[in-house]
C-alpha cells in the first residue's frame, strides 16, 4: 500500500440540492461526516484534508482532518483540490480526491487505484465517455506543480 493522504471537496454551492451537501442526512450522519468516515478507513490511510468555501460552516468531524479553506469562492473544484494537496504533509505522496456527494463510497476502490497506479502520476476512472478526477488518485508532488 502506498503513502496515502486524501482531499475531500465540499465548497460548491450546491444549487440543485437546495441546501449544502455537506450537511445532507444520511443515515445517523452528515453526508460529509460519511464520506471523511468511509476514506478514513482505508487500509494505512493518512491524513484527510477538507476543503470548503470561505466562510463555510461544517458538520463536526474528527480532529484528525485539516479544515482547508479555498482561497476565493466559486473558482471551482482544481483550486480546492489544489488547495487540498497543498496543505497536507509530503508524506502523502500518493493522495485520493473526492466531492462530498459520494455516500456509497466503497473504502475498496481507492485500496484498488493505489494498486494500480504504479509509476504513474494519476490512475483516474473513465467511464460513460468521462474522466472522473473526484475519484482519482494523484501523486501528490507532481500533480501539484501542474496545478500550479
Amino acid at each position: 500500500m502506498n503513502k496515502l493522504g486524501a482531499v475531500i471537496l465540499c465548497g460548491g454551492e450546491s444549487r440543485r440540492m437546495g441546501q449544502p451537501k455537506a450537511w445532507l442526512p444520511i443515515g445517523s450522519e452528515r453526508m460529509l461526516q460519511r464520506v471523511v468516515r468511509l476514506v478514513g478507513s482505508v487500509s494505512g490511510m493518512g491524513p484527510i484534508a477538507v476543503v470548503a468555501a470561505p466562510g463555510q460552516e461544517l458538520p463536526p468531524l474528527p480532529d484528525r482532518v485539516a479544515i482547508v479553506r479555498d482561497p476565493v469562492s466559486g473558482r471551482g473544484p482544481l483550486q480546492g483540490l489544489s488547495a487540498g494537496l497543498a496543505a497536507l504533509p509530503a508524506e502523502a505522496e500518493f493522495v485520493y480526491a473526492s466531492a462530498t456527494d459520494v455516500p456509497f463510497l466503497v473504502p475498496g476502490w481507492i485500496e484498488r487505484l493505489s494498486e494500480l497506479i504504479g509509476d504513474h502520476d494519476l490512475a483516474i476512472p473513465h467511464a460513460d465517455g468521462y474522466h472522473h478526477p473526484l475519484a482519482a488518485l494523484y501523486r501528490r508532488e507532481p500533480v501539484l506543480s501542474a496545478i500550479g
